[in-house]
């Protein structure tokens, strides 16, 4: 089985790499105080990290398409590396919590890399906080207040509507 990456993969769904995947049930957000769950997420980063006692621990940053959220690996630190390289697609299982000094966070159980009928690619790739027509209105707004001439002229060919 060769390992699904969210960079390799894209959402091509005429290469068959979407047929017959489930979204996800729930996103981050959606995640409660203490709720265990499985879910498939991207590996976003990766870090092997030392324990004051000089063991080792995992730290990750999972994600969907709302957003990301660390994990903490404590236990099977070198099988669970293995599987979390970064853009891995891969089906976690945990327990969701928000921490008074770290906020939200997962005590990753286990992880493995997901099959491709486990999820839909849309729904890990990131996507910009705010809806992309806002962020265009606000730019043009922005450019409007240009006073210099030629800087207008400069950034409406490199900003005009069809680039």
């Amino acid at each position: 089985m060769t390992e699904a990456t969210l960079f390799e993969n894209g959402g091509d769904s005429e290469n068959g790499n979407t047929a017959g995947a489930e979204a996800p049930t729930r996103t981050l957000p959606e995640l409660s105080d203490g709720e265990e769950f499985s879910s498939v997420l991207v590996v976003r980063e990766r870090q092997l990290r030392q324990k004051k006692n000089g063991e080792d621990f995992l730290k990750l940053q999972l994600g969907d398409r709302s957003g990301a959220v660390a994990a903490i690996a404590w236990d099977r630190i070198s099988e669970l590396f293995e599987a979390c390289s970064p853009g891995a697609i891969v089906m976690v299982t945990g327990k969701f919590s928000v921490h008074p000094q770290f906020g939200r966070q997962i005590k990753l159980a286990s992880a493995r890399p997901a099959e491709a009928h486990e999820y839909e690619p849309g729904d890990l790739a990131e996507t910009p906080a705010k809806a992309t027509e806002l962020m265009e209105s606000a730019l043009r707004e922005l450019l409007e207040t240009i006073q210099n001439p030629p800087l207008g002229a400069s950034l409406d060919r490199f900003f005009g509507r069809e680039t």
